[in-house]
């Protein structure tokens, strides 16, 4: 999967658990082997290391990666008298 510059992640990895990041560079998910990802949560708890928000975390290829799309607002439907 490629994944866009900015882009907003959900990743679920063994070691670090599930966090929420945004993608710093462009990267593919099946051709690269490192994934250059900042973290877009407050703080997140390894095993053993503690890293804050906007902090460049290691991903490492294997990770589960989930695009996280904006929902779009609803229109409202207006109603005839």
């Amino acid at each position: 999967m490629k994944i866009r510059k900015g882009q907003k992640l959900r990743i679920v990895c063994q070691r670090k658990g599930t966090y929420n990041a945004v993608a710093i560079k462009a990267f593919d998910t099946e051709k690269d082997d490192w994934y250059p990802v900042a973290l877009d949560q407050d703080l997140l708890y390894g095993l053993a290391n503690t890293w804050g928000r906007g902090e460049n975390i290691p991903c490492r290829q294997g990770a589960t990666v989930t695009v996280v799309r904006k929902k779009k607002p609803r229109k409202k439907k207006e109603r005839n008298p």
